[in-house]
């Protein structure tokens, strides 16, 4: 059976309601803008699996203070580690999620890092994508937030605007460019890498907060430095 299929089976029949409520992703909102989730996933053969599904082993999050959380995840079945640590940013508008992923099996693995904003708020607002920061900006009533993604080895980086059911392909592996939305206030950062046995990959994923747009340019101007 292919290692696919196993993953399909396994998350069509032991878990209903993917990540939502792993600390990896919580952790996040322990921080000075609960409004918003960050998910994390990994594309490969096929299928996206999300930290928290049964393939995961997650390990209790190691907090040195409120703002820095470091947390590893290893998936069971492609033996590829990740580690994650989740810091603050120096002017508080937001946080730095340094993201290292290890592939310590003996093959060669196509994967799509997946990194999925949600909203936990009922507010209505758009979501579109800024060229000049190759980011994706979320805008409810009178606060935007920006996201971005980061990661050096990367050989292809999608952007995606509104709801993921409508704009990824799980089968192929694809992201369908959207540059805006006014119907679903998520979105959606597709990271294609090739990772080689037993060699490390980083990348850097973050999401700025505030009432002032050029402010939050100013700053991931800073940060893509």
């Amino acid at each position: 059976m292919q290692i696919s299929q196993l993953i399909t089976e396994g998350l069509n029949s032991n878990y209903s309601d993917p990540s939502f409520f792993v600390d990896i992703h919580m952790r996040l909102r322990t921080l000075d803008h609960p409004a918003n989730l960050s998910k994390i996933g990994l594309w490969h053969e096929g299928v996206t699996s999300w930290i928290g599904d049964p393939y995961w082993i997650v390990n209790a999050a190691f907090s040195k203070t409120a703002s820095t959380v470091i947390s590893q995840a290893y998936h069971k079945l492609w033996n590829i580690k990740m580690t994650i640590h989740d810091k603050q940013t120096e002017d508080r508008l937001g946080f730095i999620r340094n993201i290292t992923l290890k592939n310590e099996s003996s093959m060669v693995r196509p994967i799509k890092l997946i990194v999925h904003q949600v909203s936990l708020s009922n507010e209505k607002g758009v979501v579109f994508y800024s060229p000049n920061e190759k980011s994706l900006i979320h805008h409810t009533q009178d606060m935007f937030s920006l996201h971005s993604v980061s990661m050096p080895l990367a050989y292809h980086i999608q952007h995606g605007a509104g709801d993921m059911k409508r704009n990824w392909n799980d089968h192929e592996g694809k992201l369908f460019f959207s540059p805006f939305s006014a119907t679903s206030v998520e979105s959606v950062i597709a990271c294609s890498s090739t990772l080689e046995p037993n060699l490390v990959y980083k990348a850097q994923a973050w999401q700025l907060v505030g009432k002032h747009l050029s402010e939050l340019k100013l700053a991931n101007e800073r940060l893509m430095e």
